[in-house]
């Protein structure tokens, strides 16, 4: 049997190990870890409305401030949190130079890892004018989120959008799971109130 057909046949190394063998000079085992992560803090960054081009570009700082950092990395939490955390502390930086973008968002190129209906998932899908009330909405969502306090935004984002356990939202940003249960509750109120009803629709896929 060769070699690709055996590494097809092994489980895959879980995180912990790689960075482990990561941290012990093993290159292959970071490679492993930037391949399995690198779509999931892309699209992290991506929702914090920028481009695709400067999402790109910071998804190679995150992974490079991961490669200097290793030794730092104890385990107390997962390896995707942690690079998450380094990836939101970039992007606060990002968006403190150009406050202006926190407002905006790249429509097309936001994933369907959105964990919302796409234009080609809701129910109607394919209608040019589902499309475009798709559109509207992404849009309109943005801008609320664009609204919220910094504090309540991130954390929305991470529980809401990217799905972390409130426990595990809580490592990444460094506050009592109490606050963040607290600002997710909050945020949700305000969108509601900033985002008209009908749009919430469009982007569960329901109309």
């Amino acid at each position: 049997m060769n070699k690709v057909a055996l590494a097809l046949l092994r489980p895959p190394a879980d995180a912990a190990a790689l960075v482990v063998a990561a941290q012990g000079g093993d290159a292959s085992a970071f490679r492993q870890l930037v391949e399995r992560h690198h779509r999931r803090i892309y699209c992290f960054l991506l929702k914090h409305a920028i481009s695709a081009a400067e999402a790109e570009e910071l998804t190679q700082d995150v992974f490079l401030q991961a490669y200097l950092n290793l030794a730092k990395f104890r385990g107390e939490s997962k390896c995707l949190s942690w690079l998450t955390g380094i990836a939101l502390n970039l992007v606060r930086n990002y968006a403190n130079r150009s406050p202006w973008r926190l407002i905006e968002t790249d429509i097309d190129a936001l994933p369907p890892d959105l964990e919302l209906a796409t234009p080609q998932t809701g129910a109607g899908s394919g209608n040019p004018e589902y499309i475009a009330a798709h559109a509207a909405a992404m849009a309109a969502l943005a801008a609320g989120l664009g609204k919220l306090a910094p504090e309540a935004r991130e954390s929305l984002m991470l529980v809401a959008i990217e799905g972390m356990p409130y426990e595990e939202a809580a490592a990444v940003l460094g506050e009592p799971v109490g606050s963040v249960k607290s600002r997710v509750s909050r945020a949700r109120r305000q969108l509601r109130e900033l985002v008209a009803p009908g749009h919430f629709e469009v982007l569960a896929g329901r109309v």
